[in-house]
């Protein structure tokens, strides 16, 4: 066998054993393109008992208070559900969690956001009880406990609207803070308003 067949054998297998070790751990897919979340720890929601949101709500079906710029958020939100979650992606053909939360308040009331959801909850008026959310509130989480790595937005009820990287359903979704996942990685919630 000849030097440059040995190489090329080498170089199979060690391409072969970087892509298992990278598919194993769910940070790169095909070696490439980042799928996961905006840190290296990829979520993985465990449900509770208690059922998903229905992804048929609305915002007719959601208690909303009766001030403007809020009702203009939540419709705004309401609106992108179902567009397809992208790491970095900032559009309607694919987006991730704080270029969502970005988007709908730079086009519902004109607040602009930091880019990322660690800078985001740096920039909000913290809301640390959960009892205390109120519909437009951002709701926080940190895969890590160390950085703030998702963000929301609390729709009331126990529910927010996000999009979502991993799990059942992926992309703009409802998810309820009692879920196992957000539960254990809440970290508080936030006003921008």
């Amino acid at each position: 066998m000849g030097k440059g067949n040995i190489l090329v054998i080498t170089m199979i297998l060690f391409g072969i054993t970087i892509g298992q070790s990278y598919g194993q751990n769910g940070t790169l897919s095909s070696m490439f393109r980042y799928v996961g979340p905006e840190t290296t720890h990829k979520p993985k929601p465990v449900f509770q008992e208690e059922s998903p949101v229905p992804q048929q709500q609305s915002a007719d079906t959601i208690t909303i208070p009766a001030n403007p710029t809020i009702q203009s958020v939540i419709n705004k939100a309401f609106s992108l559900v179902g567009i397809p979650y992208l790491y970095g992606g900032t559009t309607t053909a694919g987006i991730d969690c704080s270029a969502f939360v970005g988007m709908v308040y730079r086009e519902s009331c004109a607040v602009k956001l930091p880019r990322t959801a660690h800078d985001i909850y740096g920039a909000s008026k913290k809301i640390p009880d959960l009892n205390t959310l109120h519909p437009g509130d951002l709701v926080f989480f940190s895969a890590s406990g160390k950085r703030i790595s998702h963000v929301g937005i609390y729709l009331g009820n126990n529910i927010f609207i996000h999009a979502a990287s991993d799990g059942p359903k992926t992309g703009v979704i409802l998810s309820r803070l009692s879920e196992r996942y957000w539960k254990r990685t809440f970290v508080g919630g936030g006003s921008v308003l």
